[in-house]
């Protein structure tokens, strides 16, 4: 059932049917637009990836994310 994505949005006893099927209709557009773009666009995406100067500087700014996000974490005060 689709509504398990939702549990922190729509509880079980809360919420009419309405709120639930308005938020399942959006995800399912929201997942059928994203599947559209990656149809259409996938191809030029490859083609972009392969490069190695693409592949370089994709790498090195993932490093700084997850770099930072270790910093993060490391001072991360309770």
């Amino acid at each position: 059932m689709i509504g398990a994505l939702f549990p922190q949005f729509v509880g079980p006893d809360t919420g009419n049917l309405t709120d639930k099927t308005i938020l399942n209709f959006t995800f399912a557009t929201m997942c059928f637009f994203n599947h559209v773009f990656l149809a259409l666009f996938g191809g030029r995406m490859r083609e972009f990836l392969r490069s190695d100067h693409i592949v370089k500087r994709v790498r090195h700014t993932l490093g700084v994310v997850f770099i930072g996000f270790g910093a993060m974490l490391a001072t991360y005060d309770r």
